[in-house]
């Protein structure tokens, strides 16, 4: 069972790097979580030991990366059914952290072993929480920006 719960977390790591660097999303480092997003952790292993979190039934069976969304509290999914905790319109562009609505929604995961916890951060959010993100725009949780083309240095 470790090595399986093992072999998740190192696939969440690789996923995670992979859209990183594409810009697709902005993964928080192997730093202490700040605050407010030990806070959205606690809440998901709270609802987990209480017994109040939905799941969806491949949890079910055994050993798996689990994904949790700040916008969607005491939901876990596996990936393929990431869509059950997809965010409507006026969330997607919703700050999870001031709850502001802005346009400009910076995509961001944190891990915790197999835990993978989704949550966009507004600019002044995302610089409270992170390093202060490139001038560029991001896009939505929805719509993740295109990579550049034939960018020259």
């Amino acid at each position: 069972l470790d090595d399986q719960l093992q072999a998740a977390a190192d696939q969440v790591r690789r996923g995670i790097e992979r859209l990183a660097a594409v810009g697709a999303l902005h993964p928080t480092g192997p730093t202490a979580p700040t605050p407010w997003l030990a806070s959205q952790l606690h809440a998901v292993r709270d609802a987990v030991l209480k017994g109040t979190v939905r799941v969806c039934p491949h949890l079910l069976s055994g050993p798996r990366i689990v994904l949790a969304a700040a916008w969607s509290p005491g939901t876990l999914v596996c990936p393929q059914c990431a869509d059950q905790v997809r965010p409507d319109q006026r969330e997607d562009n919703t700050c999870d952290r001031c709850r502001r609505h802005d346009q400009t929604i910076h995509p961001t995961l944190a891990t915790a072993g197999h835990l993978i916890l989704a949550y966009g951060l507004c600019g002044p959010c995302h610089r409270a929480e992170h390093a202060a993100p490139t001038a560029r725009h991001h896009g939505t949780r929805r719509n993740p920006p295109r990579r550049p083309r034939n960018r020259r240095r």
